[in-house]
């Protein structure tokens, strides 16, 4: 099978073609792990729901039906259960962005929204949660400057900015 695909962004002020991209989610991840500021935390572990999207880069006509060829997202699956297991995590920020510097180590990931919340915390009267949407460097159409160094804290991986 051979496509040429050609993909234009609406509203683009570029008016140039964009790669084309498809999107990966992986929905209602539950872990269960130590996490939360207060020292009445660090005893407990608490229930974590994970929700993610990542728009990887790459003409899907391309990949031959082989898995080796796209992004895996059983792969990252385990990587964000190897990553959490064992320690704890104060804050759901730290958290949501551990989990988007996993999704940034394949290159073909251009953007990452996660999403983090703890549902039992408030017994039903509320469920905090934090959302980040993240683009990697060079992408087109972010507005925010690139970070050009490499600190992990506050700031972010390189190679990634805030979306505003």
């Amino acid at each position: 099978m051979s496509h040429g695909m050609q993909v234009l962004v609406a509203g683009d002020d570029y008016d140039e073609p964009a790669m084309p991209c498809y999107r990966i989610r992986l929905d209602e991840i539950f872990l269960v792990l130590s996490i939360g500021a207060y020292e009445h935390e660090r005893d407990r572990p608490q229930r974590v729901r994970i929700d993610l999207e990542m728009t990887v880069n790459q003409d899907l006509t391309a990949t031959g039906d082989r898995l080796t060829e796209v992004v895996s997202y059983d792969g990252l699956l385990d990587r964000i259960e190897d990553a959490t297991r064992g320690r704890h995590i104060c804050l759901l920020e730290t958290l949501a962005l551990e989990i988007a510097d996993l999704c940034f180590a394949d290159p073909r990931v251009q953007r990452v929204a996660v999403s983090v919340r703890k549902p039992d915390i408030f017994n039903g009267r509320a469920v905090p949660s934090v959302q980040i949407d993240l683009t990697r460097s060079g992408a087109h159409g972010m507005a925010a400057p690139a970070r050009d160094h490499p600190p992990r804290r506050p700031g972010g991986p390189p190679g990634w900015r805030l979306r505003r």
